[in-house]
């Protein structure tokens, strides 16, 4: 957690009251993990990935937790052999920290986040560590990272490196970057979070040719020398000039999505789509799913659910106001019945000295039976009371 990074943003937290201000300047993930009651609320898309600040901020959370032992230990081949109470875990302490729609779909893209920061901690792992051509295997074995892992889950990691198994698929993997042709260069920064900003600066959608444009650019304004996405670009403009005089009454948005499509795909659509981000299948575009999306169903807005939480926060405050009130009263009811207590104790004291000395009077007796009676009257008052409130 040494080199967990810092970035600025302004975000909405709910505190326990449900007040919410929005906070600006320098976050850092260890400073979510101990909120103290305050909630950060996060905005989705329509495809239930983070987006905006508040997204910003879960998502560097959830790369913390992918370098914590406790939550995604490094010592397991794959992400499926991870234990499922660990995964709940993981869910549980997000929900704890952010204002997240109900529902298992955000959930399950909360650990697809962490697999893959699981992945990326894995990789960087391997790639500072790993040494097979200069270090023998004891000796990868024994230098391990001063990063919170423990020597056994450091050590069965590295001979899963080692072994067969994990050789084979570190070649399959090598040979299918191999085969990849365009690099985006937009950085940590996510395909939803850039049509979100797109959206609140032109207010309007962003296509996906736009989109691939901006992630795919760098600031010089040029892509990657080497690779093939000028050449891409320019295939997919002179499609959208082809479908403009086919189609006339479209928008730019349509034409661009659709060239972009036919000019990416070909002749068949992959099951995960291009350019709409992690955890997107193709139901979720093309089928049902990306229907009923386009028409509007399962959008989560976002005042309607910080509103629900606000009111919950605003009941739960309200419950905990009655409990301190019933415990100020209880309190003075106590102060009461000790002032009472060492009243009689005093009394008490005086009658039996005056007897000692056979010096008692009828006053004195009177003044005491007064007192017992007051502090009866007192004491029937206080259980009266305390069977009404069981009641209640």
């Amino acid at each position: 957690m040494a080199n967990m990074a810092i970035y600025c943003c302004k975000v909405c937290p709910v505190d326990a009251k449900g007040n919410t201000a929005l906070v600006s300047g320098t976050i850092l993930p260890i400073d979510v993990w101990s909120t103290n009651g305050v909630k950060y609320f996060v905005e989705f898309n329509d495809l239930c990935q983070p987006i905006r600040k508040g997204g910003h901020v879960l998502i560097r959370f959830i790369g913390m937790m992918a370098k914590m032992e406790t939550h995604c230990p490094v010592r397991e081949e794959d992400w499926h052999a991870i234990d499922s109470h660990i995964k709940g875990k993981i869910v549980t302490d997000i929900r704890d920290r952010f204002v997240i729609p109900d529902g298992a779909e955000y959930d399950k893209q909360a650990l697809k986040r962490a697999n893959k920061a699981w992945r990326q901690y894995r990789f960087s792992l391997k790639k500072e560590y790993y040494k097979p051509k200069e270090k023998t295997l004891d000796e990868m074995c024994s230098q391990v990272p001063p990063s919170g892992i423990s020597s056994n889950n450091w050590i069965k990691l590295v001979k899963y490196w080692h072994s067969d198994k994990g050789k084979n698929l570190s070649e399959c993997g090598k040979k299918a970057r191999a085969f990849l042709n365009q690099y985006h260069r937009s950085g940590s920064n996510s395909f939803a979070n850039q049509q979100a900003d797109y959206e609140d600066e032109h207010g309007e959608k962003m296509s996906l040719l736009a989109l691939w444009i901006k992630s795919h650019m760098g600031k010089d304004g040029s892509f990657l020398s080497g690779t093939d996405t000028n050449d891409f670009v320019d295939d997919v403009n002179a499609k959208v000039e082809q479908l403009r005089l086919k189609y006339p009454t479209k928008s730019q948005l349509e034409l661009e999505n659709e060239a972009f499509e036919e000019i990416m795909y070909q002749d068949e659509i992959p099951d995960r789509p291009v350019g709409y981000g992690l955890g997107v299948k193709k139901g979720d575009i093309y089928g049902v799913r990306g229907v009923l999306r386009k028409e509007g169903y399962g959008k989560i807005q976002r005042n309607i659910v910080l509103d629900s939480f606000k009111e919950e926060m605003v009941a739960l405050h309200k419950k905990n106001d009655k409990l301190e009130k019933e415990k100020e009263k209880l309190k003075d009811q106590v102060q009461q019945n000790n002032f009472l207590f060492k009243t009689l104790i005093g009394q008490f004291s005086q009658v039996v000295s005056a007897v000692r000395q056979e010096k008692s009077s009828p006053e004195l007796l009177n003044c005491t039976q007064e007192l017992l009676g007051m502090a009866h009257q007192q004491v029937g008052k206080g259980t009266l009371k305390a069977q009404q409130d069981k009641k209640e």
